[in-house]
């Protein structure tokens, strides 16, 4: 006879939605030769397909950990249980009553009934979190960050700790880089005033009810399921009268519809509110510094074309002395990382950095690049620029 916990984690995991997919934002739908795979990488149960021009994720499989959300560049994935913006909201109403700590607690924990609910927001998981999310607590009047996850021997998130890692420090280092304080602490257990009142009381009353609630589980599984089947069945119908992927990528004008860096300009605004960086370079997975090699370059504007956001671009106003060379213009807060300018340029002269400098994040002009200008053979690619810009 299955455990109450198998019966709750298979009704878990008939549930579907967890992660939202927004195909038309994913390079490597975009373009067959993007390498992105960063949701991939960073997911848990490898629920994620990409190939073909598709991305997918199967419902079934996913734990909804949301470390793919923060991992990939252009927010082709978004978390919708809970939304970003309810557990915004939550913090908003719990903060003050935690004496300005905003504190935030995966599922496992708060399931414990340690903590007053009206004190913490709850994640599934921490690997929810991402650098934006983080930055705008730190920004927002919160004058610390607990976050609350991390010794449950048997939890199925555990390999979530890289994503956990990668979003503070991400956060941490943007924070230093404007002077602000970086207030994040992990922690096993809840701070003293996110405690509840009568633990003891609480869990008792939790418990009470319990296993009337499993059986409903138990009950519901077989209806849930077949639910599920209809519901796949219905996505098939749909997937056939979809329209194809060049009537959903292309904009008017036979553009590929542009992607807006919405997640980078979010964090800078926030950030410069508060004042100006110190120009020191960071690290995070927010941003991308692109660099061209003008010796091994060609000028084919195959780069230009690719970049999903626009940060790369052809430059119209600046000349360079040398009347074989010509600039492309570099919007560092646009540039999400992607690595697509790399990906699709046949000379590998393209290199993407996680690393950029403050400086030119907020800096409104444009770095110029130079490099040569076009080779016989390029102008195709000139024409399909410019229709792109125009």
């Amino acid at each position: 006879m299955p455990s109450i916990a198998d019966i709750v984690s298979f009704a878990e995991s008939l549930s579907t939605g967890a992660v939202e997919l927004v195909p038309s934002r994913c390079v490597a739908v975009r373009n067959r030769n993007a390498t992105c795979r960063r949701c991939a990488e960073a997911c848990l149960a490898d629920a994620i397909a990409i190939g073909g021009n598709e991305l997918a994720i199967d419902a079934a499989v996913c734990v909804n950990c949301g470390a793919c959300i923060g991992a990939c560049p252009n927010s082709a994935l978004v978390g919708t249980k809970p939304l970003s913006q309810d557990v915004g909201l939550k913090l908003a109403r719990t903060t003050p009553a935690c004496d300005g700590m905003a504190v935030i607690a995966c599922a496992r924990k708060a399931a414990r009934k340690v903590g007053d609910p009206e004190r913490f927001a709850e994640v599934p998981c921490l690997g929810r979190l991402t650098e934006e999310a983080l930055v705008s607590l730190a920004v927002g009047g919160a004058t610390a960050v607990a976050l609350v996850d991390g010794d449950c021997a048997t939890c199925r998130y555990g390999e979530a700790e890289a994503a956990i890692d990668a979003a503070v420090e991400g956060a941490g280092a943007l924070l230093a880089a404007w002077g602000l304080p970086a207030p994040f602490e992990r922690r096993q257990g809840f701070p003293s005033c996110a405690r509840a009142a009568d633990e003891r009381a609480v869990r008792a009353a939790e418990r009470r009810g319990l296993f009337t609630r499993a059986g409903g589980y138990a009950k519901s599984v077989a209806r849930t399921a077949a639910e599920q089947a209809i519901d796949d069945m219905l996505d098939q119908s749909k997937q056939r009268t979809m329209a194809t992927l060049r009537d959903r990528m292309l904009a008017p004008g036979g553009a590929a519809a542009p992607i807006e860096a919405a997640r980078n300009l979010e964090v800078l605004d926030a950030l410069c509110a508060h004042g100006e960086p110190d120009g020191r370079p960071v690290t995070t997975r927010l941003f991308g510094s692109v660099s061209i090699d003008a010796e091994s370059c060609t000028g084919c504007d195959v780069c230009l074309m690719a970049c999903p956001t626009g940060a790369l671009r052809r430059c119209e106003v600046e000349r360079p002395e040398d009347p074989q060379r010509q600039y492309v213009e570099f919007q560092a807060a646009d540039c999400t990382g992607c690595g697509l300018c790399a990906d699709v340029c046949l000379r590998s002269s393209v290199t993407v950095s996680p690393t950029v400098s403050t400086a030119e994040l907020v800096d409104l002009e444009p770095r110029l690049i130079e490099i040569p200008r076009q080779l016989r053979g390029g102008s195709l690619f000139r024409k399909v620029y410019d229709a792109k810009r125009s």
